[in-house]
């Protein structure tokens, strides 16, 4: 059944208009989660499988070694529930795609919730930018709202990831 949701995003998200006009792909194996020196001085370049990531394919030039590389801008873990230890295997992921790639946005979606609430971390807390539940408790239906929640905020941080920030001189200088 994670293999469905799996299917399932790269149908809710095949027709937004940034992937198309900005060449992302999606993508589950090999994403980019940094680079490191050997002892011989060559670069290696670490990488991590997802579930499901809409990134793009980049290719990368190391002076002798070219290869490309996936650079991720949503990743997302699905699972059919959601118990503490998946959620910190997540959350580990997470922590490894942000050392390499720091403004990928980490989202876990799954069925159900096992995870006691007094275990889920505050924002901030963890390196997992959001948890959606999708189906109601006990098995239920499919909560639409849930899904259509989630849709929405993925579209609108691939939107963001690619507009360019300008910054206003006057008032607030952090951009959101």
């Amino acid at each position: 059944r994670p293999t469905i949701l799996e299917e399932f995003c790269g149908f809710l998200f095949k027709d937004i208009p940034e992937i198309k006009s900005l060449g992302l792909g999606f993508f589950n194996k090999k994403v980019y989660a940094g680079i490191s020196i050997d002892n011989k001085g060559q670069p290696i370049i670490k990488t991590k499988d997802i579930d499901f990531c809409i990134g793009k394919e980049i290719e990368v030039d190391f002076g002798e070694i070219k290869t490309k590389v996936i650079i991720p801008i949503i990743a997302i873990e699905c699972k059919t529930y959601l118990d503490k230890t998946m959620f910190s295997e997540s959350q580990f992921t997470a922590q490894k795609l942000k050392q390499g790639s720091p403004n990928v946005r980490v989202y876990v979606l799954s069925e159900e919730n096992q995870v006691d609430p007094k275990e889920i971390p505050s924002k901030g807390q963890t390196p997992v930018d959001q948890i959606y539940i999708i189906r109601e408790e006990g098995r239920g239906k499919i909560d639409a709202d849930a899904v259509y929640e989630f849709f929405t905020e993925v579209r609108d941080n691939i939107i963001k990831a690619t507009k360019q920030n300008i910054i206003n001189l006057k008032g607030k200088l952090l951009p959101e």
